[in-house]
């Protein structure tokens, strides 16, 4: 958002890009995608990464039963 003045809108498409970008920012993707860790991640988001990608695999498996 910026001054009134501006009037900035926020329309349908700027609201899925702003989506997308938080639901990237706090690591909550959808479960179709993939979790990538790359090199320039913190130690802190690699372990939160790997916790992800091994509860994805416990609810996959509970899903299977």
């Amino acid at each position: 958002m910026g001054p009134l003045e501006e009037q900035r809108v926020l329309t349908e498409d700027l609201f899925y890009d702003l989506q997308h970008v938080l639901k990237r920012m706090y690591f909550l993707e959808q479960e179709g995608e993939d979790i990538v860790i790359n090199k320039d991640d913190s130690p802190e988001v690699i372990r939160l990464k790997k916790q992800m990608i091994a509860n994805r695999e416990k609810v996959r498996l509970a899903k299977a039963k």
